[in-house]
């Protein structure tokens, strides 16, 4: 600041003097004497030096003024945070050099632009509303935001602002101070997510244990010792080598170097462990390899899961399986042993009834030609459907063999054959946009063959059979649907539609035996997928079937 130099009294009252000399006239000067002459010359020097000395103190002021000057704008300029003046509509009327800094412009470019370009969008009411408030409150607010930097990246910022008045007591501007608080936030997060992470170690279910390069337990958590057995104190005097029976160590030192060390992790694999009270159990692992800046194998971790009960399970479904197994090998020798049983008196009903007819049928009335045309139409019937459940019960035994599905190629096929058989029936196939599938490619054809020809069966009611085939990707399944215009059915009854004999028509208006659909339902839960159906009666039926999008079924 400039230092204002008072002038003294001997000043002012040289000064005086030499004014009020001044005004006489020259002749008068003639009347001083030579005392009064020689004083005034020497009151004339002193003053000129005084003038001397105040002019090298304002000098000396001035130089200070502009020292301090320069400090105060390198102290604004270069401060820790960033400061901005904001006009009433909130666009930078000035910025520091920190300031620019942050949001990674010049100084210079930064005056006339709306701060709030500088915002995340997601931050920008918060910001409005940040004003809002200083300019209501008239006291320093503070909130948090993200800010652009130039090139599109953002970093957390903390923000003062104040509104400031005039002379007046007017609202005039804003002045803002903006601290980057990215490292904070970033450490702040690391301690979240460390709090977050101690908390599942220790309440994990799983074991989790940390070993150097020689196996030695550096740290584990409680799920670990508690499979174990051991106390805190106890465990890390031992190595995994020790907790392991020696029967597992030739196999765990080759994953140990050709997997863990080679590429990082292991496979999950199975081996066991020695509890502290000599107990063995199995248990399942992965290890992953711990690395040091330079990238060198500092020691390892693993994650361990007790499979104990995993194991009990396993051998119980083993024996059931081997159970089953030898229960569908009974059952096969039994369908087989039945078919042929049936099979022999079927033929021998349909063959004496066809002997009968032949040596006596010119003399029966008509009622008993019908009856034992009736006998012979039974029989064949019979036979059919004993064919039909030995195919049924088939499935189950079969082995898939899945491959890539062209659903248009296989529909096509189905529909030839079906027009063979029908050749007198007035029948149209619209086939709609069809996705490609994956399954086994005969039982996928006969599931087409079934609704298709059920579609043709439930349609010889009408003058043309119009029958739609198509499909969509929905998620991870495709659906796939057969749509046709016959005489449809109750949906109070559809829960019926795929059971085993299971019919919703008269079987004198339409043949088969109610094995079709129960055909269809099998093959495609056999493939991981769904069947349903949509109808309503006399307007026709939609039935739909769902197979994986992707090869893993």
């Amino acid at each position: 600041m400039t230092k204002k130099v008072p002038r003294s009294k001997q000043t002012d009252g040289l000064r005086k003097q030499a004014e009020k000399r001044s005004r006489k006239p020259v002749d008068s000067i003639g009347d001083t004497s030579y005392i009064e002459v020689k004083k005034l010359i020497h009151e004339l020097e002193v003053h000129q030096i005084e003038l001397e000395m105040q002019n090298e103190a304002l000098q000396k002021s001035q130089t200070e003024t502009a020292e301090e000057q320069r400090k105060y704008t390198d102290l604004y300029d270069f401060a820790p945070v960033g400061y901005f003046t904001l006009d009433k509509k909130g666009r930078i009327v000035e910025a520091n050099v920190t300031g620019a800094s942050l949001l990674g412009l010049e100084k210079r470019s930064l005056a006339g632009e709306p701060f709030h370009r500088f915002i995340h969008t997601g931050y920008f009411n918060i910001f409005q509303s940040h004003l809002q408030k200083a300019l209501n409150m008239r006291s320093k607010q503070i909130c948090k935001l993200k800010l652009a930097k130039r090139g599109g990246s953002y970093f957390d910022a903390l923000i003062d602002t104040i509104a400031v008045t005039d002379a007046e007591g007017k609202f005039d501007h804003y002045r803002s101070a903006v601290t980057d608080i990215t490292e904070i936030t970033s450490a702040e997060a690391l301690r979240e997510s460390e709090i977050k992470y101690r908390g599942l170690y220790e309440t994990t279910q799983e074991g989790i244990l940390m070993t150097d390069m020689e196996g030695h337990i550096l740290e584990c958590n409680r799920a670990y010792l508690e499979m174990l057995g051991y106390d805190d104190q106890g465990i890390k005097d031992l190595t995994y080598q020790q907790t392991t029976p020696a029967k597992w160590h030739a196999m765990e030192r080759d994953i140990v170097i050709h997997k863990v060390l080679k590429t990082g992790y292991s496979d999950i694999y199975e081996k066991e462990y020695i509890k502290k009270d000599e107990t063995v159990f199995p248990v399942s692992i992965r290890v992953w390899a711990i690395k040091d800046e330079a990238g060198n194998n500092t020691g390892m971790w693993g994650i361990v899961n007790d499979i104990t009960e995993r194991k009990k399970i396993e051998a119980v479904l083993r024996r059931h399986l081997s159970e089953l197994e030898f229960a569908n090998k009974e059952l096969e020798s039994f369908s087989y042993s039945v078919s042929h049983d049936l099979r022999a008196p079927l033929r021998a009903i349909d063959g004496y009834a066809r002997m009968i007819l032949k040596k006596q049928g010119d003399k029966f009335d008509e009622d008993t030609l019908r009856r034992f045309n009736d006998i012979r139409l039974n029989a064949k019937k019979m036979g059919q459907l004993i064919d039909d459940l030995l195919s049924f019960s088939r499935l189950s035994r079969k082995n898939m063999s899945s491959s890539d599905l062209n659903m248009v190629d296989l529909i096509r096929d189905v529909w030839k054959d079906l027009n063979n058989i029908n050749p007198n029936r007035k029948m149209h196939l619209i086939v709609n946009s069809t996705p490609l599938s994956y399954g086994d490619g005969a039982l996928v054809k006969q599931v087409y063959y079934n609704l298709l020809s059920n579609a043709i069966k439930f349609t010889k009611c009408r003058d043309e059979a119009r029958i739609e085939v198509g499909g969509d990707v929905d998620g991870n399944e495709n659906v796939y649907y057969v749509k046709d215009n016959g005489v449809g059915f109750d949906m109070a009854y559809c829960d019926k539609l795929f059971g085993v004999f299971q019919r919703l028509h008269n079987p004198d208006d339409f043949e088969g035996t109610g094995v079709g659909l129960a055909t269809v339902k099998r093959i495609i839960y056999r493939h991981g997928g769904r069947v349903w159906a949509e109808g309503k009666v006399s307007e026709g039926a939609t039935f739909y079937f769902s197979l994986p999008s992707s090869h893993t079924q």
